[in-house]
Parts: C-alpha cells; structure tokens; sequence
C-alpha cells in the first residue's frame, strides 16, 4: 500500500523472526527500510519480550493483564531477552532524516507512552505524527503497572 503511493517508509519489528520475515517482505520497495529494534524510553536496558502466540501480532513488554478477557485466547508462547533504543537514538544512530519518510510503522502493543518518552527531543522536528494507539482500559492499566514499578 504504501508503496503504491510512493512514500518512503522506515519499519520497525523487535522480534528477530518477525523481523527477517519484515525484512524480505519490504526488501522488494526501495523506498522502504526495516530495523531491528526494540523502542522504549530507555537506551541500552534490557526488558522480558513476551512473543505471542499469534504470530507476534500481541507481542510486548507488558503483561497480557486485561487483554485476556477480550482475546482468551492469546497468550505469550515464550519470552527472550531485548535491549532497548529509544527512538531518538535510533535515528541517529542509523543516519535517518526523518524529515526525508513519510512514516513509520511499529507496533509498540501499550508501550506507546515509553516510545513518546523516548522520543521527546526529536517530536517537534518531525513533519507529522500518526500513531495507532489503542486507549482502551487493558493498555492503561498495563502502563500505568509498567510505570509504577520504574518509580
């Protein structure tokens, strides 16, 4: 799709299967770049990465909380060990003009708070910001636990 509108687009998977699968799929596009990176409000630290059971669709460093009662039957097939960037050192580190993409795309699954922590420096400098967020009381409470135990 995105591709058919010619925007240039960077992607961004944490999980190293996902990733290689994200990989092949967007190597076709050159106006399309994928990484390999977990994105949260901290560099360098290391986080539990629970992987899904739907093909990492539901994946995160939050626990699964309320989202069981909505969807019984997703459930976290194993957890690996992450280190995180935060998105700001991402676009340094990987040489990237965000002014030069049209967007990015990751699914943060109710981290979306720590991403917008760690990207706080470079937000205004960014042409636009679309994020798909979803609001709903299991993501609150899973942050609002995430961020407590930082406290």
């Amino acid at each position: 799709m995105y591709d058919q509108y010619g925007l240039r687009v960077i992607w961004i998977e944490p999980i190293p299967d996902v990733f290689k699968t994200l990989q092949a799929n967007v190597a076709r596009f050159p106006r399309q770049r994928a990484l390999q990176y977990l994105i949260t409000d901290r560099d360098n630290a290391e986080y539990p990465f629970h992987v899904a059971n739907n093909g990492g669709a539901s994946s995160s460093v939050l626990d699964l909380s309320l989202h069981r009662d909505i969807w019984p039957q997703v459930g976290y097939e194993r957890t690996i060990t992450l280190r995180s960037k935060t998105l700001a050192t991402v676009i340094s580190e990987e040489y990237i003009d965000a002014c030069e993409y049209d967007a990015l795309v990751m699914d943060t699954q109710g981290s979306e708070l720590l991403v917008l922590q760690g990207a706080a420096s470079i937000l205004p400098n960014l042409p636009t910001s679309r994020r798909k967020c979803r609001t709903s009381n299991h993501i609150r409470a899973a942050a609002s636990s995430l961020t407590s135990r930082r406290s």
